[in-house]
């Protein structure tokens, strides 16, 4: 009967437990962080009445053990750690955790652990818990010193202070990275020559591999090289096949490029290329099929300029080298190749004044042009084609080079020009004329010529022409004839008057025939005025044996005809020469070459002896100056001018004959002949030749021979120009006797004949007898092409004997006269620079040249626009600059630099000394108050601990250029902070800074139900919860942090209400038997009694 009683005491215990834990679970359904607890119960030991038995053998079965329960007790109070729901509260320092772990937050005194996120900022701004003033815990984030930009937690736990207002100091930039993409199909900004850099191919020929680099010559003749064909020499250096450059093909702006022939593997190769479509191809002589071909059109990379010579168009390739230097770095060498003064095709360079070598253009800070530094005349260069010159000046804001051409034209202000045109007024037989002046030509019988037109009448209207006739004795003047003319019906007789005194005709007077009436015009007569009407020069010709009057005509363009006017009135002489491309008519160029001759290597220097007299210079016309390579004595060959040929072509005569050989390399050479068809010059020894080709070197202007009145005999000039000065060229005048014709008498002789002139200059005279021509040898002998003597000559008298086999033949001889008394003229033409023609201008092309724009920051906090881009200089090699657009004032070092990809399109980071792919520019923001400082441009991505993908790239893909990251800013102000969900406390600042200032932790138990409520809602470390594993938000297992949010409580009231329900139950059940067993116990104390 106790027992019963017994067992319902402890079930109203338990039910008032559980009841206890429902109810304290209902009151925090509203607690934030709360976890609700849960009761389990257990029953109490056992009284047991009679043993159970097991079955016996055959006899009694098995009986079960009697056993009477003693009740029930609590056997846990579990706390439930399961997730409760969010709410947002939109306070920021609300947080709430989702997924396992706990907020470490301390009293001072000892750690405790809560979920309750409802934190506050106190008066010092640290984050504490509400209500209770524990202080929450986290990490001090401090910044990476190695990783600049990278903030890093500390080891020790931190209370977490907010200082919202603290000031941030500036920071200066010292580091920027960019992540961006290059195109790697882009051409340069600017074009670029040959795509030389990282460039390879192979190439099988004869059954052999080949590994192909290209380069680009220095020269004409070496303007495109293929190395790796022929192997190397002793010194290492890859011996090229070198592709000459013969012209421009101005629609694909490709050269036009010619090769010999070459020798592989026993094989002989013809190669060709095509300009039309970069084709280049080697192919087996013998065998077509055995071939290879490269397209080279990717590689080349030019601009075409073309400059215009009156109807013919010379076309030049443009392009520009990159210059790196200690001084010049990112400046830029111009380059034309195309047609030289010569006809031949060169390449120009602008001249630097102090040494002639090329001239390096200097770029400004954003990559344009800065010409301002060069002296104008160092922006010149010339040689071109028709002797002009090019002249460099900027245009497009920069981005761009102005070309313009100017040639040496004739100065009209300073050439007298003749007879200038003039108007009059003639009053003639009651008639009022308007009567015009103007210069005739005196080919024409028209030198001076006067038209008459009535003002009343413009069908009556006459023609007056005079004709030159030579000079007048004593002064010089200009003499004038005319037949007369008809006006009007009437006949008219006319006379010229040159003035007494001085060069300046007076007057032209008409008279009518029948009324003997006259009219008189009078020219200007003002000898000093360079305006004068009539202003004609002088000039002597020596070997014409007068003086003569000039006067320039103006052809356009500025070209001009010089006018020789002479002869002794009534007997005129006259010619004209024309004035324009002086400097492809100067006669010999100097020009030097290399020659082996037998087992010598020479130095051949070809030029003019002008250091001697004109005779003499007549027989040292052409001088070739053999200079053995290593040392040695130099020799000469002097050739003589010789006249012209039948197509008025020079003939030069080489000095040389067996009685004054030339001995080169072992060679004696003792016979020469040269042929102005070819310009080639033959030398030789009986069985040994050497030819050389001087055609190139060898300009002259035309053959010019004189108009002359009967019985005079006219004289054939060869022209040539030299440069006097900037301001005057020289006009030479060779006097030759061009084709004589001679015969030689019949038999028995004597066999002589002498030159029409009596006097010949030693060594210029040649005689062709049919096919055979014999050449003078300078020492009294004409000889044949076989060195072998023909005839004789004395040059005093100019007789010519002759061998019996010549006898009745039909002689040609040319020569230069030495009967008068030099066989050259010089005449002064004055000059200067015009006929001004603008040429394509180069202009970068900005749609390849890639900016980007950022921020960056000096010790002040100022901000400066930082401005960097790209431009490609070579294939797989880009130039990156750096300026400060907004700022002019601030001087920048190192401010530009290569960088270099490889083949996979990331950033090559093995050669740093010349591509470097993160250097440092120095900047001078001293300038302005601050702190000079070195930027580091990082465009690999390696100062940030990146992969090179993420640095720049170059791929074929668009351009995307931006600044990837920098690490400077402004002084700031505290004014927000936000939590992201692993746990970082990110202060916002006024200058736009998020900085990371703590991580948050979180700690993990192995047994969070081993954790002892402390009140507060919070958890201290249980017996049994184990210690606490701190973690960061999102790892090891944590959960993730929730800003701006609370956790509430996990107590499901349907739950509790339930579990209430059913404990009222239990406890009502267990009172209802401790009443009734005390009732029976009564019942049974009353029965004894």
């Amino acid at each position: 009967m106790l027992r019963s009683l017994m067992s319902g005491v402890t079930g109203v215990k338990a039910h008032q437990t559980l009841l206890d834990v429902t109810g304290n679970n209902i009151a925090n359904v509203n607690t934030a962080g709360f976890k609700k607890s849960k009761v389990t119960f257990q029953d109490l030991l056992y009284q047991t009445n009679r043993q159970g038995s097991a079955p016996s053998d055959g006899e009694l079965g098995g009986i079960d053990s009697q056993q009477v329960g003693l009740g029930v007790k609590v056997g846990a109070i579990e706390t439930l750690h399961t997730q409760g729901n969010t709410e947002y509260t939109g306070n920021r320092t609300d947080l709430a955790i989702q997924g396992d772990g706990y907020y470490v937050v301390t009293d001072g005194v000892e750690q405790m652990y809560t979920r309750a996120g409802n934190f506050i900022l106190d008066a010092k701004s640290d984050m504490v818990h509400a209500g209770t003033g524990y202080r929450l815990q986290g990490y001090t984030m401090v910044e990476d010193a190695a990783n600049p930009g990278t903030y890093v937690p500390g080891t020790q736990f931190s209370d977490v202070n907010i200082p919202v207002g603290r000031k941030m100091e500036a920071r200066q930039t010292t580091l920027a990275g960019f992540r961006c993409n290059l195109d790697s199909g882009a051409q340069g900004n600017l074009p670029v020559g040959v795509l030389a850099q990282g460039f390879s191919s192979t190439a099988t020929l004869g059954g052999r591999r080949y590994d192909i680099t290209v380069a680009e010559g220095s020269t004409a003749e070496t303007f495109f090289q293929i190395n790796g064909l022929l192997g190397n020499d002793a010194l290492g250096n890859p011996i090229p096949v070198n592709l000459a450059m013969k012209g421009v093909n101005a629609v694909t702006k490709l050269p036009e490029l010619a090769s010999d022939p070459v020798l592989l593997g026993g094989q002989m190769y013809k190669v060709a290329f095509s300009n039309a479509t970069g084709i280049l191809r080697f192919e087996n002589l013998g065998e077509p099929s055995d071939a290879w071909e490269l397209n080279l059109k990717p590689v080349m990379d030019y601009e075409v300029v073309t400059l215009q010579d009156g109807t013919r168009s010379y076309n030049y390739l443009a392009e520009f080298n990159d210059v790196s230097g200690s001084t010049t770095d990112g400046f830029k060498r111009l380059r034309l190749w195309g047609t030289d003064y010569r006809g031949e095709q060169s390449v120009f360079e602008l001249p630097r004044a102090t040494d002639g070598r090329a001239l390096d253009i200097p770029m400004g800070k954003d990559g344009t042009f800065d010409l301002s530094s060069i002296e104008p005349q160092n922006l010149t260069v010339g040689g071109f084609a028709g002797g002009a010159f090019i002249s460099l000046a900027t245009a497009a804001g920069g981005r761009g080079l102005l070309l313009t051409s100017q040639e040496d034209i004739v100065d009209s202000a300073q050439a007298p020009f003749g007879i200038r045109p003039d108007k009059s007024t003639a009053a003639l037989n009651g008639r009022t004329y308007d009567v015009t002046v103007r210069e005739g030509d005196p080919a024409t019988g028209n030198f001076l010529n006067f038209q008459f037109v009535d003002r009343a009448n413009a069908n009556n209207t006459g023609t007056l022409n005079f004709s030159f006739n030579g000079l007048v004795g004593g002064n010089g003047n200009v003499a004038l004839t005319s037949t007369g003319f008809t006006l009007n019906g009437r006949t008219y007789t006319a006379t010229y008057t040159p003035s007494a005194a001085g060069p300046v005709p007076a007057s032209m007077t008409i008279t009518d025939t029948v009324s003997a009436e006259t009219w008189t015009y009078t020219f200007d007569t003002n000898a000093t005025d360079t305006t004068d009407q009539l202003n004609f020069g002088s000039a002597t010709i020596n070997a014409a044996g007068t003086n003569f009057r000039t006067e320039y005509d103006a052809l356009g363009g500025g070209d001009y005809r010089i006018t020789f006017l002479g002869g002794t009135t009534p007997a005129e002489e006259y010619f004209s020469v024309n004035a324009s491309n002086f400097r492809q008519k100067t006669g010999v160029i100097p020009t030097t070459s290399t020659e082996t001759i037998g087992t010598t290597t020479y130095a051949v220097a070809l030029g003019e002896d002008a250091n001697v007299t004109a005779t003499t210079r007549a027989q040292r016309f052409v001088t070739m100056t053999f200079t053995p390579e290593g040392g040695g004595t130099p020799e000469t060959l002097y050739l003589s001018m010789a006249g012209v040929d039948s197509e008025g072509r020079v003939q030069l005569n080489p000095n040389i004959s067996a009685a004054d050989t030339l001995v080169l390399g072992g060679v004696t050479f003792d016979r020469g002949s040269y042929d102005p068809a070819t310009g080639v010059l033959t030398l030789g020894d009986g069985t040994v030749s050497k030819t050389f080709d001087l055609g190139s070197s060898l300009r002259f202007g035309e053959t010019v021979t004189s108009t002359v009145a009967a019985p005079g005999t006219p004289r054939t000039f060869i022209t040539e120009f030299d440069e006097a000065g900037t301001t005057a060229f020289n006009l030479n005048l060779w006097s030759v006797v061009d084709g004589e014709a001679l015969s030689v008498p019949p038999a028995p002789g004597p066999y002589t004949t002498t030159v029409a002139n009596g006097a010949v200059v030693p060594g210029s005279l040649v005689a062709t007898i049919g096919a055979n021509v014999y050449r003078d040898d300078g020492a009294g002998n004409l000889v044949a092409s076989d060195g072998t003597t023909y005839a004789t000559y004395v040059a005093a008298t100019g007789t010519i004997t002759w061998p019996a086999g010549a006898a009745g033949s039909a002689v040609t001889v040319d020569y230069l006269s030495a009967a008068a008394t030099y066989p050259l003229s010089t005449v002064s033409v004055p000059v200067e620079r015009g006929n001004d023609q603008s040429l394509k201008p180069l202009n970068q092309r900005t749609a390849n040249v890639h900016n980007t724009k950022f921020d960056v920051y000096d010790s002040l906090g100022m901000n400066h626009a930082l401005e960097v881009s790209w431009e490609k200089v070579d294939s797989n090699v880009w130039r990156w600059r750096a300026w400060l657009p907004d700022d002019p004032q601030v001087s920048l070092e190192d401010n530009t630099g290569l960088i270099r990809f490889t083949a996979d399109g990331k950033i090559d980071s093995s050669n740093i000394t010349v591509y470097n792919p993160h250097p440092e520019v120095r900047v001078g923001f001293g300038e302005i108050g601050a702190q000079n400082v070195a930027v580091k441009l990082d465009f690999s991505g390696e100062s940030f601990g990146k992969a090179k993908i993420e640095g720049i790239t170059q791929y074929d893909s668009p351009f995307t250029t931006k600044e990837y990251i920098q690490n400077g800013y402004a002084m700031g102000i505290l004014n927000d902070f936000s939590v992201t969900p692993d746990g970082l406390v990110n202060g916002s600042f006024t200058n736009g800074k998020n900085i990371p200032m703590y991580r948050l932790p979180l700690a993990i138990f192995a047994n969070p139900q081993g954790l002892d409520k402390t009140g507060d809602s919070c958890f201290r470390e249980g017996a049994n919860s184990g210690s606490a594993q701190v973690q960061f938000a999102t790892e090891g297992g944590a959960g993730k942090i929730i800003g701006s949010t609370l956790e509430m409580s996990n107590v499901d009231l349907t739950d509790e209400f339930v579990t209430l329900i059913k404990g009222q139950r239990g406890f009502q059940a267990s009172a209802r038997v401790v009443s009734t067993g005390d009732q029976v116990l009564e019942e049974l104390i009353n029965l004894k009694r």
